[in-house]
């Protein structure tokens, strides 16, 4: 049988074991807590500088907030909007396809918002490529957009205005630069000041001069009674 010496060494030992594991559980959570926190203050940083439009210091913040969190998809969408505010499209794309990736690999997963998330993706993309000059890539991508979610905004209207507008003559196609602002319009009901200029550029256009007027008179309504 122990000694009460003995038992009183073996106890004193459990509580200092005792001791040792909850320091560390502590000091393992502290970490944790300051690695979040670190993650979340290089976030907001980042966002403050595009805010004020610090592209250069965004894409430096968001890339050290990337490092520490590589399969956030958020992040690479965001560095991308700062990359192409950049003129730097092609890395831009880069972080769209990533971004792109990442939502691919969780959908299933707990995402309520699927096709609204795939759609801003794929509707940032052609942002981009509309910006970088690819009218074709870009007019794609927003198509792509609108077949994820035929509601997202403004997608009808870019598809519309760059076959408006290209000088590539393959691609111009004023009739369904007409059907898309239509569709536009009728999704933000009449109301989008910017969809109406892009209906009635479509409509003038077209040579359609009375639908045209009728839509002048609809946007000429939505402005201040002052302008």
């Amino acid at each position: 049988m122990p000694s009460l010496s003995t038992i009183l060494l073996v106890l004193t030992a459990q509580l200092g074991v005792s001791i040792l594991v909850r320091r560390i559980r502590r000091n393992t959570a502290d970490a944790k807590a300051a690695v979040v926190n670190a993650q979340r203050e290089l976030v907001s940083q980042a966002k403050e500088a595009f805010f004020a439009r610090d592209c250069a210091r965004a894409v430096e913040l968001y890339t050290k907030a990337i490092d520490g969190a590589p399969n956030d998809m958020g992040l690479y969408a965001n560095r991308a909007s700062c990359l192409a505010d950049l003129g730097q499209h092609d890395a831009a794309l880069v972080d769209h396809a990533r971004a792109l990736e990442i939502a691919r690999a969780g959908r299933g997963k707990g995402h309520e918002k699927d096709a609204a998330l795939m759609a801003i993706f794929f509707y940032n993309t052609g942002v981009t490529l509309s910006q970088s000059g690819n009218e074709r890539a870009a007019i794609r991508e927003f198509k792509t957009a609108l077949e994820v979610d035929p509601y997202y905004p403004d997608a009808a209207n870019n598809i519309a205005t760059l076959l408006l507008e290209t000088r590539d003559s393959d691609l111009r196609d004023v009739a369904q630069a007409v059907g898309y602002a239509e569709d536009e319009c009728a999704r933000s009901h009449n109301e989008n000041a910017d969809h109406l200029q892009t209906l009635l550029a479509a409509y003038t256009v077209a040579g359609n001069l009375a639908k045209a007027e009728a839509t002048r008179e609809i946007l000429a309504a939505l402005q201040p009674a002052d302008s």
